[in-house]
């Protein structure tokens, strides 16, 4: 190796060379590096291959180390392990690699705007479906269409979730007998922004027609819109200032007709509602709080259960098949989610921070199902199958006994002998569950607004 490689005024000397010798296809060429650099960190940062990037970063670092040092023996078997490596990480991580392909392969390389009609076409195509469905189970409803003038003070308490217009997510929030079955939902813009609403003069055990007459004075003072499903005959009902109509005949076509009349999206984005109070310190007592007397209850009714706690390894290749929304984890609304026999029961849940980020999720099977107790049933094997891939803590809740088991590393753990299940849970989210996690460059911007079977 020549001894004045190092020399300063060596490299000195080199690097004005260099910059001198850039044109502009070395300009494009390296922006084009950069944006590649920059697309596939972004489709990678909330799958489980996120973890596979940063070792493989990681390892050329230590090769290109390796290639311009003096250690020749060192190099050249790290540079061959490199290659027989690079073979192995293309047979076990397939899966993922496999879903980053499609999504390049779907992904526009501009992303446009969704125009506001779009938007509230989508919103409107989920309201439609869902009050058919609604209908024809004769499941009582209220969906309360929030337009300027803001809905809070007509409000006695709610959930804030945030959530796609997802026909099973209206069904489930309204399904019988359910936590919240009894209340309203507030569609905003184009999300479903709270569940389990109270509506002044009224509460969960008001009758039909008491939260009828509660809708009928919020649409009469203010702008709103409100679609009632009665659970005495099924009929529909749209209801604005100044109007009450019966959908007697074809009801779906009539509640979209009457909707895009009526509803309206800004020019602008859709604004999106202030949900920054659950990025505290205190946020991450109450989720551990809210998932235990969620947990407590489900095992109280043997109600089955299964609650993913995110960690680490970003769960995204899961969380895109399934109903995402962003809820604050009140006991509710997690019961409300495996009430049994409801759209999305026999899904799990996903904890990401201090919310609930996804519903109706289904996990993969462990491998060693038959090293299993035989008594345990398909959401244990899905629970100890899904932490054989991920950091993620798994909580399970038995419908056949009720008993509270945790999943972690492929290990599975059972409240049998603990005398209190809820502080046993309680202790394990208090050790396991994350700290209120740092936005990064590359990370989930949260939400900024004006608007506080076994």
């Amino acid at each position: 190796m020549d001894g004045n490689a190092f020399n300063p005024h060596n490299i000195y000397a080199n690097f004005i060379a260099t910059i001198e010798s850039i044109n502009f296809w070395d300009v494009i060429d390296f922006l084009l590096l950069v944006v590649m650099f920059f697309v596939v960190i972004r489709l990678m940062r909330e799958t489980r291959a996120t973890q596979l990037f940063k070792g493989i970063m990681l390892l050329l670092v230590v090769l290109l180390i390796m290639a311009i040092s003096p250690l020749k023996v060192t190099s050249f078997l790290f540079q061959n392990l490199i290659q027989v490596g690079l073979l192995a990480v293309v047979i076990v991580f397939q899966p993922e690699l496999r879903r980053m392909l499609e999504k390049i392969g779907n992904a526009k390389v501009v992303k446009m705007k969704q125009m506001p009609e779009q938007r509230r076409e989508r919103t409107i195509q989920g309201i439609a479906d869902a009050c058919e469905q609604l209908s024809r189970t004769k499941t009582s409803a209220i969906i309360l269409i929030e337009q300027k003038v803001s809905l809070d003070g007509w409000i006695e308490r709610s959930t804030v979730i945030n959530a796609e217009p997802d026909t099973q997510l209206f069904c489930n929030l309204f399904y019988f007998k359910a936590p919240m079955h009894n209340t309203a939902v507030i569609v905003s813009s184009d999300k479903i922004y709270a569940a389990g609403c109270i509506l002044k003069g009224t509460n969960s055990d008001s009758d039909e027609e008491a939260r009828f007459e509660a809708v009928k004075n919020i649409v009469d003072s203010t702008d709103a819109l409100a679609i009632i499903s009665s659970e005495k005959t099924g009929q529909l009902a749209f209801l604005k200032k100044g109007q009450y109509t019966e959908m007697v005949y074809d009801p779906k076509e009539k509640i979209k007709i009457n909707l895009r009349s009526g509803m309206s999206i800004g020019e602008d984005e859709a604004e999106e509602k202030n949900l920054n109070f659950l990025d505290t310190v205190a946020a991450r007592e109450d989720a551990i709080r809210g998932i235990s007397d969620a947990c407590e209850r489900l095992s109280r009714t043997r109600t089955g259960a299964l609650i993913v706690i995110e960690r680490q390894t970003k769960l995204g290749d899961i969380i895109e098949q399934s109903t995402v929304i962003d809820a604050k984890p009140d006991p509710d609304f997690i019961c409300n989610l495996f009430y049994n026999k409801a759209p999305l029961h026999d899904g799990a849940a996903i904890i990401r921070g201090n919310r609930v980020y996804a519903a109706g999720c289904f996990l993969p099977m462990t491998a060693k199902g038959q090293y299993m107790d035989v008594d345990l049933g398909s959401r244990h094997r899905a629970a100890v199958g899904m932490t054989e891939n991920s950091d993620a803590l798994v909580i399970v809740v038995s419908e056949e006994t009720g008993i509270i088991s945790v999943a972690e590393s492929g290990q599975l753990t059972r409240s049998i002998n603990q005398q209190d299940p809820k502080k046993w849970l309680t202790h394990i989210l208090q050790d396991r569950m994350p700290a209120v996690a740092k936005k990064g460059l590359f990370g989930r911007k949260f939400r900024s607004g004006a608007k506080t079977g076994d």
